[in-house]
């Protein structure tokens, strides 16, 4: 159970590094960066707050 949660929730902060790596390496504008965090670092948030509420009732007190 617990590599499944690491597995998740590092697929989705990967995914935001990924944003900011992705426009460094494109020199992408602080304008295009906001852009970019809007798009898809936002709705990635959105979705990793919704994983957390998920997964915290299937977390036993002893493991917290």
């Amino acid at each position: 159970m617990k590599a499944v949660l690491k597995r998740g929730s590092l697929q989705l902060i990967g995914k935001l590094y990924n944003v900011e790596s992705d426009a460094k390496k494109q020199g992408r504008s602080a304008e295009k960066l906001q852009e970019m965090r809007e798009k898809i670092s936002y709705p990635t948030i959105c979705t990793f707050e919704k994983w957390m509420y998920d997964t915290a009732s299937n977390v036993t007190e002893n493991s917290r």
